[in-house]
């Protein structure tokens, strides 16, 4: 094979597993114009593409993306892929060539991990990736493009909640420790931070999932952690759920879940069952079982119709708790256990601090919503402002149209993305000019999304083309008092930024 259908074949295998990593979003077309330039476009273009290939695995593995058995023979044939291309690169740059070297022993040491998880080797992976980007691109080392691993080693801390633990209990009756705990923000969507703080000069750290519209939180601490998940089971053979890998800078994900049996499960778009067996002191074992093979064990506790869980190294001390935070914010309790601890532990807490609408309050003596919404004011408040610029002039929506970008990140594939560009072109290219979206009269707006049941029928027909966890949102002008009007839908909110493709499921309905 030649360096051409090498990048193009390493390319076209990334993309078509629909990996979008962080680690590559950041390196500059004016890097790797000067990599082209200095080693020719055959071998830059292979350096480029290996490089692409190698952080894509690495990172979609810690994410659980791949299963070990698919990781490691991707990681066998990247690593035969970089030996061709530092031969490729040998006498044309000294920079170049060291740079390729290093990826070379990169994707030497990301095989051994896949196949030992070591974490030694880990952290020597990690040094030798941001060796690599520093001198391949270092746009995406100043940028923060590469700092999954920096984020995970040193996370920037936001606002946080501080708690005192005024009373602990260990698994089997023992006397637990008490401490402070914190729980931080590190962004928006991303997991929080929880620290603990023992008297001893002791301590742990993990993450931390939120539960929206209510007090719930799910934490994990210790080593061999895969993912943390919050379940809702909310009686009628559904769950909802939100999960987060152990990595602090990737996002939190929501997934729904339908019952098959008394403990069984299928993940809605997720191609995968979950299951689990609920133990004497609210214990839980879980499993998730891909359909490509793939297969995690966990461990859990349950309170109430709350479940928080991890999937777990078996091997690893790590644990699980959830923590239930009071009406009024002031206390907080905690049920947990840990990889072999044969029980559960509690805890109570006393607030001792909390920044203004950390958590939206539950009204006192209310039971949580039974099925929460991730919707919230902010959300609505600029669904609302987008309804009213559309509302005398509907060819204004031209200012959301979608970017490449942005249709990748909503698709499960490189071939649903190109039909979603497709059909945005066809729509954006004949949008009316002057024409009003809204009828008289109709001066009251309404929001729609994101469950299912409030879009048009035809997301639900085509949301195996999006990807798992994609929020859509719509809206309608009605007049005062009535719940049907002018319905507009296909509204996407990403990083912050919103996009507009009405009736987004058209573009799927075509052969």
């Amino acid at each position: 094979m030649n360096a051409t259908h090498l990048a193009s074949a390493l390319l076209a295998l990334a993309l078509a597993l629909a990996i979008s990593p962080s680690s590559v979003r950041a390196q500059s077309q004016e890097e790797k114009d000067a990599l082209i330039q200095a080693v020719g476009s055959d071998a830059g273009e292979a350096l480029f593409s290996v490089h692409f290939a190698v952080n894509s695995l690495a990172e979609n593995w810690q994410k659980n993306v791949f299963a070990d058995f698919q990781a490691k023979e991707l990681a066998a044939s990247y690593k035969g892929s970089a030996e061709k291309v530092l031969g490729l690169v040998k006498g044309k740059s000294a920079k170049f060539e060291e740079g390729a070297g290093l990826l070379l022993k990169q994707a030497t040491v990301l095989e051994a991990w896949i196949q030992t998880k070591e974490d030694s080797l880990g952290d020597s992976y990690r040094k030798l990736k941001a060796q690599t980007d520093t001198i391949l691109f270092p746009s995406a080392v100043a940028s923060g493009g590469s700092a999954t691993e920096k984020a995970a080693a040193d996370p920037v801390k936001g606002p946080g909640i501080e708690l005192e633990i005024v009373k602990s209990v260990a698994p089997k009756g023992k006397p637990g420790t008490l401490g402070k705990m914190t729980v931080s923000r590190l962004g928006e969507g991303l997991p929080l931070l929880a620290e603990w703080k023992y008297p001893d000069g002791n301590g742990d750290q993990g993450l931390a999932i939120p539960f929206p519209g209510t007090g719930k939180l799910a934490v994990f601490f210790g080593k061999g952690v895969k993912t943390l998940s919050l379940y809702h089971r909310k009686g009628n053979g559904r769950i909802s759920g939100h999960w987060c890998t152990a990595n602090p800078s990737t996002k939190i994900q929501s997934v729904e879940l339908t019952q098959t049996s008394p403990d069984a499960y299928t993940m809605e778009g997720e191609n995968g069952k979950f299951s689990m067996t609920i133990h004497q002191e609210g214990l839980a074992a879980v499993t998730w079982t891909f359909d490509d093979g793939g297969k995690a064990i966990g461990i859990g506790v349950v309170e109430g119709d709350y479940l928080a869980a991890v999937a777990v190294d078996p091997d690893q001390k790590a644990g699980v708790g959830l923590y239930t935070l009071a009406d009024d914010f002031a206390t907080a309790t905690s049920r947990w256990t840990m990889v072999g601890a044969g029980g559960a532990g509690t805890e109570e807490l006393k607030v001792t601090r909390i920044p203004e609408g950390f958590f939206q309050p539950i009204a006192a003596g209310n039971a949580p919503p039974a099925a929460p919404s991730p919707r919230n004011s902010e959300v609505e408040a600029e669904i609302r402002q987008i309804a009213e610029s559309l509302r005398e002039d509907f060819s204004k929506a031209a200012q959301w149209k979608p970017s490449t970008s942005q249709l990748n990140s909503i698709s499960r594939t490189l071939n649903d993305a190109e039909k979603l560009r497709a059909y945005a072109e066809t729509l954006y290219a004949s949008l009316p000019a002057d024409q009003s979206a809204a009828k008289p009269g109709q001066t009251e707006i309404l929001i729609t999304g994101p469950e299912l049941k409030d879009l048009p029928g035809g997301y639900g027909k085509a949301i195996e083309h999006f990807k798992p966890g994609v929020e859509i949102y719509g809206f309608k002008y009605v007049e005062p008092g009535k719940t049907t009007g002018m319905a507009y839908d296909g509204l996407f909110r990403r990083d912050g930024q919103w996009f507009f493709l009405p009736k987004a499921w058209r573009a799927f309905s075509q052969p």
